[in-house]
């Protein structure tokens, strides 16, 4: 009986020690082992979308091309304008169309006043015509109180009124063409009201 226990009680041990080796051995290789639970990676945070820069049609650097009907104006009946924003406050406008004197030639500097859509604008400028009968004239243009509206949409409209006064060699409005043969024409002669209107695009 005792040598029937202690060889019981060998192949027990045996078999433990057998077990543990193998354990150890999937262990090292990299095997079944539990290995300890990874934490959980932060959830990424959701960022709100940045809204559109706001469009401002009056910002610095930004053009417009205008069709102009008008009488006595810059551009004569009617023409086309182009516009630029060196500044905010500052709109320099160079302009064709075709008026009583002839086709006309013209370049304006504009003042700008106001803030939001819409803005006071007053301009002086030169212009040149060429009438088809008489020489060419120069003449003086002051947009003295305008207004210019530029919408969301980047449309223009604008209407200014002034004068307008012809000096040096330029065409005679009156009943008899004195001032064709002898200019410049007496002051009360040669200045007048004009008004225009337009409506653009602007970018």
């Amino acid at each position: 009986m005792a040598a029937t226990r202690l060889t019981l009680a060998s192949l027990l041990g045996f078999t433990l020690l057998a077990d543990g080796a193998a354990l150890a051995g999937t262990a090292e290789a990299g095997g079944s082992a539990p290995s300890p639970l990874a934490a959980p990676s932060p959830s990424p945070v959701s960022v709100a979308p940045q809204s559109a820069a706001t469009y401002d049609p009056w910002r610095k650097g930004s053009s417009a091309i205008a069709l102009n009907f008008g009488a006595g104006s810059a551009v004569g009946f009617a023409g086309l304008t182009y516009s630029y924003l060196p500044l905010p406050m500052l709109e320099t406008e160079a302009g064709i169309g075709m008026g009583y004197s002839g086709a006309e030639f013209s370049a304006m500097q504009k003042m700008v006043v106001g803030h939001g859509r819409t803005r006071f604008v007053a301009g002086i400028g030169l212009a040149l015509s060429l009438p088809s009968t008489h020489e060419h004239a120069f003449w003086l243009n002051l947009d003295l109180i305008g207004f210019e509206m530029r919408t969301k949409n980047q449309l223009v409209f604008f209407m200014s009124g002034g004068l307008t006064y012809l000096f040096g060699q330029g065409i005679s409005f009156r009943s008899n063409d004195d001032c064709v043969v002898s200019p410049p024409c007496p002051a009360g002669d040669n200045m007048f009201p004009q008004l225009r209107i337009g409506l653009g695009k602007a970018f």
